[in-house]
């Protein structure tokens, strides 16, 4: 039967034609994803049937397993000839993303057919899985495995994560999770202490009651009958969503907060190793400390307290679309959707925590200035080229911008009514005490538990008072520090003398380039952020840029 199908004209005409491709790809999936749906119903019974688990949280476990299936079929068998060359990492993350979505599609078929429809959990969980097949094969075949058969695997995809490299970095990350989390990850302690924490997990759960319906948007029950109290701090809007995801599973409030801030941590330490080993083309080890430093510093161990800051995970994402944009010289449309995409993300940063945004905003506007010059001082024409790409793509940045400001309007119109009511804080009571002394740079946090080992070259009372005055340098990440700023200092001389580059050289003195100046960057605003003798330079962001 199966033979006289295929033989037939018709079957040959759909195959050899112009969506042979696609059909055979389509009809493998569905297979693999027969395959997959009959381990998700499994699981759903095994769980929420045999283990009475709520039928929810039923539904993400199954769904997790079967995605793991799918993916596993998917790139053996049915998009073989598209994963030749690239990251099984990469492809494993794009496709929990896609995954993520879906779960999401599949929640709300699941709320819809069983809590407002009253059908039965398995028959709804059929349906929801049959709607949302479709979503996976596109998106699946389009992003995850868009190269086709005749396509040349770019550099970063033959430069593809072996299986053991990440198997160390899981490694790597869940044993920083741990030391990190140990103290709370299985219990009902709060990350920090009852101040801000306190506060940041009501706001979570103020999230989760929009969602619901239940409250508004800009209205904090505790500040009733006061309106527009959510600009008071950050909105942590990413945090929200997320939050309220895992309420939905009938997760406490505070094993929630905590799963959020875990997801945003390991998020940060992924990508930031992604960006170190796939764009600055450093070595694996290299890698690992660059991920280490950032997501075990001590000055971010000391201010865990503050949970907001846990945002900085969406940092090393907003780096990655950036250089990603800064890479497609050729590809004008890849250009910008990776732009696209990273004003996405800052705006996302903004709305969950608006000092790390403010944080970033500083830090890009210093690396800026250092780049040109930089760039300048090594031959380059920085100012022209910016100018060129404002003038190729007017109508798409203008388009961006449009896109950009009618996302902050919200945000402004929030935040700007509660600074002139309140303003901003003293320079002399409030914030220049708080800079750091010379000797401060080296002062850490007691309760460090990645630095214990090391001691302080000064120490003095400072962090009985503000532990802002603790969150100094460690030496191994002074001299790490030092050492890497000097050694592309000498290597961006080296390479200016390299007259006719070859496109690899080209590449590779670019990001000679770009790590020495973000090292400059580094050590301006850490010389403008020191107290000397009640003088600082930081008081010009203060004066000029509202926010400091």
């Amino acid at each position: 039967f199966m033979k006289k199908i295929t033989d037939s004209p018709l079957y040959r005409k759909l195959m050899d034609g112009k969506y042979g491709a696609f059909l055979r790809q389509f009809i493998s999936y569905f297979f693999v994803g027969g395959i997959a749906a009959l381990t998700e119903w499994a699981s759903f019974w095994l769980t929420n049937s045999a283990l009475s688990i709520h039928y929810l949280v039923a539904t993400v476990l199954s769904f997790l397993i079967a995605t793991f299936v799918n993916w596993i079929l998917g790139r053996k068998y049915t998009f073989k000839d598209n994963v030749q060359g690239s990251s099984i990492l990469l492809d494993l993350l794009r496709v929990y993303f896609v995954s993520a979505l879906g779960l999401l599609w599949n929640l709300l078929f699941m709320y819809l057919f069983v809590d407002r429809l009253s059908l039965q959990p398995m028959l709804s969980k059929i349906a929801a899985t049959g709607l949302v097949f479709i979503w996976n094969f596109l998106v699946r075949r389009f992003w995850v495995y868009r190269r086709t058969d005749g396509e040349k695997a770019p550099a970063a995809r033959r430069a593809a994560l072996k299986p053991a490299e990440i198997a160390v970095l899981a490694v790597f990350i869940a044993a920083m999770c741990w030391m990190f989390f140990r103290s709370t990850l299985f219990t009902d302690a709060m990350v920090g202490d009852s101040g801000d924490p306190r506060f940041n997990l009501m706001l979570m759960e103020h999230w989760y009651q929009v969602f619901c319906g239940r409250e508004t948007v800009a209205d904090l029950l505790i500040y009733y009958p006061l309106t527009n109290t959510l600009s008071y701090s950050d909105m942590l809007l990413g945090y929200g969503v997320l939050y309220s995801l895992f309420r939905v599973m009938h997760l406490s409030m505070f094993m929630a907060a905590r799963l959020v801030l875990v997801f945003y941590y390991v998020l940060g330490s992924a990508v930031l190793y992604l960006l170190l080993r796939r764009k600055f083309r450093l070595s694996q080890w290299c890698s690992l400390l660059g991920m280490f430093f950032f997501s075990c510093s001590n000055g971010f161990f000391a201010r865990a307290d503050h949970t907001q800051f846990f945002t900085m995970g969406l940092v090393p994402v907003l780096l990655w679309f950036l250089f990603s944009w800064a890479e497609q010289h050729a590809d004008r449309k890849g250009r910008r959707k990776y732009l696209f995409a990273a004003v996405s993300v800052y705006l996302l940063i903004m709305y969950t925590s608006f000092y790390v945004a403010y944080f970033t905003f500083v830090f890009a506007f210093v690396l800026a200035i250092a780049a040109l010059i930089v760039f300048r001082v090594n031959g380059y024409r920085p100012l022209a080229f910016v100018w060129h790409y404002i003038r190729a793509n007017i109508l798409p940045l203008c388009l961006l911008a449009v896109y950009a400001v009618v996302l902050l309007v919200p945000f402004f119109r929030m935040y700007l009514p509660t600074s002139r009511l309140y303003g901003t804080r003293p320079w002399e009571s409030d914030v220049l005490p708080l800079m750091p002394h010379l000797h401060n740079l080296f002062v850490l946090f007691r309760g460090n538990l990645f630095w214990s080992w090391t001691k302080p070259i000064l120490n003095d009372n400072d962090w009985l008072y503000y532990v802002e005055l603790s969150v100094g340098y460690t030496v191994p990440y002074f001299i790490v520090w030092a050492g890497a700023v000097l050694f592309y200092l000498r290597r961006s001389r080296r390479g200016r003398l390299v007259a006719d580059k070859t496109p690899a050289q080209q590449r590779s003195y670019f990001i000679t380039l770009t790590l020495t100046a973000m090292g400059a960057a580094t050590a301006v605003l850490m010389l403008m952020s020191l107290n000397i003798r009640g003088v600082s330079l930081w008081y010009v962001f203060y004066r000029f840029l509202p926010g400091a």
